[in-house]
């Protein structure tokens, strides 16, 4: 098995970021609706490997593993996408619809590569969003 989660980042960065804007321009929402702590580039590093790997853990691991195995391979991932989604509720509909896109991505990816490289993937793209969030604001 070859492990890619590097050479996702860049190109689930740009549908990240694209699926969000849509979803904002549509239903006139705002993308950062709660307040940004400032933080170093090792904080925000930190921070957002740990919430790639657990999100993606609980998510495309335990949610898929365990309770949808047995369902050909679109019912598990649709409806962990849709879980993935609703846990960003508190972000607005666009972060919701945004995440729910994301979630469809990382269980391709983790279908084709395996959950590592998904938690890799989504730690870089948590990562960038940070990063975005924090310097360009």
């Amino acid at each position: 098995m070859h492990y890619y989660g590097g050479a996702f980042a860049f190109p689930i960065m740009i549908i990240s970021s694209a699926t969000l804007e849509f979803w904002e321009i549509f239903l006139g929402e705002t993308h950062f609706p709660f307040k940004i702590v400032k933080m170093g580039f090792l904080e925000a590093w930190l921070l957002n490997m740990r919430i790639g790997f657990v999100e993606e853990l609980m998510f495309r691991g335990v949610i898929w593993i365990l309770a949808l195995a047995h369902q050909p391979v679109l019912i598990p991932a649709v409806i962990s996408s849709i879980l993935f989604g609703l846990a960003h509720y508190e972000y607005g509909t666009a972060k919701i619809l945004s995440a729910f896109t994301m979630g469809m991505v990382f269980c391709a990816i983790t279908v084709q590569y395996g959950l590592i490289v998904s938690m890799i993937a989504h730690a870089f793209l948590d990562l960038f969003l940070t990063l975005q969030a924090i310097y360009l604001e």
